[in-house]
């Protein structure tokens, strides 16, 4: 009995823990992708916000400055395009040798995307795109692409007052990745040590059920065996009280009966 209730303990404990886990880490998934692409957001207008005032063709050097200055900030920022209204490239960042979009500058004195594979596509969430309101948004600008160091989103922003000029930007996941792995192991090892804590109690609890059972069919056998002063120790007043308090009773009842009949016969010899 100990050994079934304790299979069932340990089986309820591996479902409920799968299940925890399997919540848990879809709930981390979401809002990795939620940062991700909040983080994008924030950046790509952050720096269409500091490009407004600028002459787009005249103040190049400040535009660079610019962008130097959010590359720095945002060390996971794969690259930066600043686009004309003719979707013209004016400026651009690149800080990654590989895994970008195969849409990127290719002049003379840039990277040769073409020497290396490109990412592969990835879909976004429709309900994370449904959640961007920002009327200077165009969410089927928005872009992911799996590489090898982690996944980039890219964001499209209009410059305000530069019709149809752009900033595009790249961001990619390290930094958040990161985090939510530190999140992700600190809930894993709190779900284990609950996990732990529940299986010790339910050990314990299982055993204070069954121990007075066990000692209920000890008794029991021992009675079988001839063994009519035994008796069942009585631990407690629920069910399992009363039922060894009854046995106690017929086993009162038995071994007075046994005694009688000895008496009687010892009588007649």
């Amino acid at each position: 009995l100990f050994l079934k209730m304790l299979g069932i303990v340990v089986l309820v404990s591996m479902i409920f823990g799968g299940a925890v886990y399997y919540q848990v880490r879809s709930n981390i998934r979401h809002t990795h992708d939620q940062m991700h692409i909040e983080s994008a957001i924030r950046v790509a207008a952050l720096l269409a916000a500091k490009l407004e005032h600028l002459d787009l063709v005249r103040d190049l050097s400040l535009i660079n400055q610019e962008i130097t200055s959010i590359e720095k900030t945002f060390p996971d920022v794969s690259y930066i395009l600043v686009l004309d209204a003719q979707q013209e490239v004016l400026t651009y960042y690149i800080g990654f040798t590989t895994g970008n979009p195969p849409d990127l500058p290719r002049q003379a004195d840039q990277l040769c995307m073409a020497c290396h594979p490109l990412p592969d596509r990835l879909d976004i969430p429709a309900e994370l795109l449904a959640s961007i309101t920002e009327p200077h948004l165009d969410v089927s600008q928005f872009r992911k692409y799996a590489r090898a160091m982690g996944s980039i989103l890219e964001a499209a922003v209009l410059i305000t007052g530069h019709y149809g000029a752009v900033v595009r930007v790249g961001y990619g996941d390290a930094s958040i990745g990161r985090e939510m792995s530190v999140i992700t192991d600190a809930l894993i090892r709190s779900l284990i040590i609950c996990i732990v804590i529940g299986q010790g109690l339910e050990l314990t609890l299982t055993s204070l059920l069954v121990h007075p059972i066990l000692k209920l069919v000890r008794a029991t056998n021992a009675i079988g065996d001839g063994d009519f002063a035994s008796r069942a120790k009585v631990y407690s007043h629920d069910e399992i009280g009363k039922l060894a308090g009854m046995f106690n009773l017929m086993a009162e009842k038995r071994q007075a009966y046994q005694t009688e009949i000895e008496e009687k016969e010892a009588f007649r010899t």
